[in-house]
């Protein structure tokens, strides 16, 4: 796992839009042509916060955490007010999906929480997104609430997860 770098963007940007197709033909709309957006990667990176991770030398997936919440994050009672550690935008390589990148990621989310002396992770995703919630559930994340996002007419569901130090 390590850092974007700007030049990981056009693999990137490529990469998000197959899984835009791929999640779009299995009825999840999660993402479109409006978001993830390649200045989102950009901003990311610039930030510090989009990590990658690769396999022979392409890049199997991306997300971004940090400790931003976005505004719908306030329509949900979270199991506690302290700071916590969020994931943003997990990508997976749809050549390498069902190999461990996403497990790999949410892993490596808990190690980089630990580091920082953090115990609380969130994450969100449509509920339409049946394998982000398996993934999410199999992590030990909770569904805490439901929110809805601008201009997405389906709910999103928030998950939080306690860490034990």
């Amino acid at each position: 796992m390590r850092k974007g770098q700007l030049t990981d963007i056009p693999e990137i940007a490529s990469l998000a839009k197959q899984s835009i197709k791929m999640m779009n033909a299995q009825g999840n709309n999660q993402w479109d042509e409006t978001y993830p957006t390649e200045e989102s990667f950009r901003e990311d990176i610039r930030s510090g916060t989009l990590y990658v991770q690769e396999e022979q030398g392409k890049i199997a997936g991306s997300a971004t955490i940090d400790m931003v919440e976005g505004k719908p994050y306030k329509q949900i009672k979270w199991r506690s007010d302290e700071k916590a550690l969020v994931l943003h935008r997990l990508l997976v390589n749809p050549e390498v999906r069902g190999k461990g990148v996403a497990s790999t990621f949410m892993d490596f989310f808990e190690h980089l929480a630990r580091e920082q002396g953090i115990s609380y992770l969130k994450t969100d995703t449509s509920s339409l997104n049946k394998p982000a919630q398996k993934l999410f559930e199999r992590k030990g994340f909770q569904k805490v609430g439901e929110m809805y996002f601008e201009g997405k007419e389906d709910e999103f569901y928030g998950y939080d997860k306690f860490l034990s130090h």
